[in-house]
């Protein structure tokens, strides 16, 4: 049950990714009409006057502190929807013994992702953005937290921990590095595309090797996901970026980079343990006030990455919780 679910969660995240996908048109950073993108959620759209919206250095460094500073809200928020779930038994069992509060989760954050990501009106309105975005992460908290409710409590510190670490890391990357990431659009878009239809159809396949495989390359690919999407939020000279005004759509696709990319490295470790393996220049701009939805970006990058550790770190140990029919 746990692997179906987990796979489950996966696969409509990489459907988020790829569903609502649009290419960017090819508008020089130097232009009057400044176009901004995210290759994973489809945020599309132009703003006139937003090459000079980014030209500031503290208009840009005003955003990126908003995008960070709604991104570290969701993921405490979803920390103490975990925690809930990993320290409360009754919780635990009733979210067991009802798997409608899961799957209604599941449909809620699916579409509030695709309103947040499609419709600009709505994710640029305040204060109707920051509560869509609120009731997303709850509903994300709910289902992170059903998936962990499956683990040990040291299982989740620790990936916890790694994850953290490799967010870090990849952040600190996509700050300094002269490589410019957000030119890789179209090949993420047909890889997001294949993993998506990779993920559905490992739902009712079984095998451990296809299972591995598909973590490593999820691992990875969500990995670049996240320094792009951070490269975006950063504008600058890089090929495409995020406008100011769409820090809800960077915020956003960070969220749900580092959400996926934890999913991939727990699966990783799940297929150890069951195999005894165990031993820049921007052309794009987001416009400044589109910090909500850069937000949501980061945390869904966050938690993606929180579950693929989780499920690595549970088959890396030795130790499982004692009922099997959970897996």
């Amino acid at each position: 049950m746990r692997t179906s679910r987990w796979f489950a969660h996966l696969a409509t995240s990489s459907l988020m990714h790829c569903a609502i996908l649009e290419f960017p048109a090819s508008a020089p950073a130097d232009t009057a009409k400044m176009s901004y993108y995210d290759a994973e959620m489809g945020g599309l759209g132009s703003s006139y006057g937003g090459a000079s919206a980014f030209s500031e250095k503290a208009i840009r460094h005003g955003f990126i502190r908003k995008v960070y500073g709604i991104l570290m809200v969701q993921l405490a928020i979803t920390a103490g929807f975990i925690a809930l779930f990993i320290f409360e038994p009754n919780v635990q069992l009733y979210t067991r013994q009802h798997p409608g509060l899961y799957i209604s989760a599941m449909v809620i954050t699916f579409v509030l992702m695709i309103v947040l990501a499609c419709c600009e009106s709505v994710r640029r309105a305040f204060p109707v953005n920051l509560i869509l975005l609120l009731l997303f992460t709850v509903c994300e908290g709910v289902l992170l937290g059903t998936v962990s409710s499956f683990y040990e409590v040291k299982e989740v510190m620790i990936a916890v921990g790694i994850c953290t670490v490799v967010c870090l890391g990849l952040t600190l990357f996509a700050f300094q590095t002269k490589w410019d990431f957000t030119a890789m659009s179209g090949i993420l878009f047909v890889c997001a595309l294949v993993f998506m239809c990779f993920g559905f159809a490992l739902i009712f396949i079984k095998g451990d090797i296809v299972r591995l495989v598909y973590a490593c390359i999820g691992a990875l690919l969500f990995s670049v996901y996240l320094v792009f999407d951070t490269q975006l939020m950063l504008g600058g000279n890089h090929k495409y970026s995020v406008s100011p005004e769409e820090y809800i759509f960077a915020s956003l696709s960070l969220y749900v980079d580092i959400i996926n990319l934890f999913l991939m490295i727990l699966q990783i470790y799940l297929i150890f343990d069951t195999q005894l393996l165990v031993g820049g220049r921007h052309k794009f701009a987001i416009t400044p006030e589109e910090y909500i939805f850069a937000a949501l970006t980061l945390y869904v990058d966050v938690i993606m990455l929180f579950l693929y550790i989780l499920e690595i770190v549970s088959r890396a140990s030795g130790d499982r919780r004692g009922s099997s029919s959970y897996v």
